[in-house]
């Protein structure tokens, strides 16, 4: 995807990539050449690879939405093996079950842990985090601390999931991971979510918790929606 218009110069590039069951984001700021990529499974690390090596660029940071393994799998395998100035996840939910055996959890905290620098690279992906390079620029407007707390007590990793924020100068684009009606209903009521792009929960599924579409319809899409 490209942000510019016909004729105008590119300032950054978008790419939603087809993974099937999971989520994977990619952005690269023409400038710059860094990127940012929100989760990514495994069967899809040779593609954004691939995408990163023919624009030539460097990756600057990996943000985990949550510890589904089709969004966090191939996200750690990405983080070990480019050098990366930033990567958000958050370890609180890290919940083992059919889809997410204990020793695919463990190989992905071993990658983190190899990162160089690992102990000024990782950071938890909560309210308040944000960063950007170029004209993009990108902030965690979900989990908040009570989420997170709430997503460990029920043994449900949905509830701490991240939304991610990403501006590439006047378009805006919103990465809702998994995260749940209970979330969304939180950011209603403090945040604009006008977008261009909305990368909706869930593959495009209803949205969990949100039992008559309200939510889903009080989240205002401006030009554009993908799912």
């Amino acid at each position: 995807m490209n942000t510019s218009g016909p004729g105008a110069a590119t300032v950054a590039r978008i790419w939603f990539i087809d993974v099937g069951a999971g989520d994977c984001t990619l952005v690269i700021d023409e400038s710059t050449k860094r990127a940012i990529v929100v989760d990514c499974p495994t069967w899809h690390v040779q593609q954004v690879k691939s995408l990163l090596a023919e624009e030539h660029a460097i990756l600057d940071t990996v943000i985990v939405t949550h510890w589904d393994l089709d969004h966090y799998g191939g996200a750690s395998r990405l983080a070990v093996g480019f050098p990366v100035r930033k990567v958000f996840y958050n370890h609180d939910t890290l919940f083992p079950d059919g889809d997410s055996p204990k020793n695919l959890i463990k190989t992905a905290l071993k990658n983190f842990l190899n990162i160089p620098l690992a102990q000024e690279v990782l950071r938890p992906a909560e309210v308040g985090q944000s960063g950007g390079f170029g004209s993009v620029n990108w902030q965690i407007l979900a989990p908040t601390h009570y989420e997170v707390t709430k997503a460990y007590l029920q043994s449900k990793r949905n509830v701490a999931s991240a939304v991610i924020d990403i501006k590439v100068e006047n378009l805006r684009i919103l990465i809702g991971g998994d995260a749940v009606g209970e979330t969304w209903a939180r950011l209603l009521a403090d945040t604009d979510l006008h977008s261009d792009i909305l990368r909706w929960p869930h593959h495009g599924a209803d949205l969990a918790g949100d039992r008559d579409g309200s939510i889903r319809d009080n989240v205002q899409i401006g030009r554009a929606s993908c799912r």
